[in-house]
């Protein structure tokens, strides 16, 4: 199993300082900063979430909304409205930037209300989760939850829509909290499924690898 995971590396060409080079261009951090923004200008509630964050050029996103007593997610199309409260995780230049444009900083921390909405730090260990694009896992559509934080490593970074999953990260998921047993088995939530080699794919990428050029003939059948 060791000598098969050393090959693949070598076959695929697998360079981690390359990787861990990309992450830090994501603006990935070790703590992602968060906060609550209360709406107060008026001009935050003529444009959906969507066309705000399209227009700023932000690199955050949205999560909990709190109106009228009551906790939801942000979307896309959501309007706000004053008084408003909303939690934002991004990176602290475009919090600060976000502030400015919609409100003011709010002390309350409307995360410790977990009635209606709830979140978890989920292990992504599923293969058919791992190497998709999280557009394509459709997470709102199925459980109207939202990724807001991606831990690859020591590293946490923004998710968007072209963020492809890997085996191995955790991901903090938002969402109603009736669905949340079964967000966490969509993606897996398992060490030991990501510890368990798949020996019939190794073997088949070994067979690959034995009929290609670099190898012809000397490599055993398996």
């Amino acid at each position: 199993m060791i000598l098969a995971l050393a090959l693949a590396q070598r076959i695929w060409k697998i360079d981690y300082a390359r990787e861990a080079e990309s992450l830090r261009s994501l603006g990935a951090a070790r703590e992602l900063p968060s906060m609550t923004i209360r709406i107060t200008r008026a001009a935050a509630c003529e444009r959906t979430v969507g066309e705000t964050v399209q227009a700023e050029g932000w690199d955050l996103v949205f999560g909990r909304l709190f109106r009228e007593g009551h906790a939801s997610l942000v979307e896309g199309n959501t309007c706000f409205r004053i008084g408003d409260l909303v939690t934002v995780v991004g990176s602290a230049p475009d919090l600060e930037s976000a502030v400015r444009t919609l409100g003011e900083v709010s002390d309350r921390s409307i995360d410790l209300d977990r009635r209606e909405v709830d979140y978890r730090r989920i292990f992504v260990s599923r293969s058919e989760v791992a190497g998709r694009k999280l557009r394509d896992l459709a997470i709102g559509r199925r459980f109207g939850a939202v990724v807001t934080r991606l831990r690859r490593g020591d590293v946490e970074f923004v998710p968007h829509g072209d963020t492809v999953l890997e085996p191995g990260d955790r991901v903090r998921v938002l969402g109603p909290r009736a669905s949340m047993s079964a967000i966490s088995a969509f993606f897996g939530d398992s060490y030991r499924a990501l510890s368990e080699v798949d020996i019939l794919a190794f073997s088949s990428a070994w067979g690959s690898a034995c009929s290609s050029a670099w190898c012809p003939s000397r490599c055993p059948a398996v």
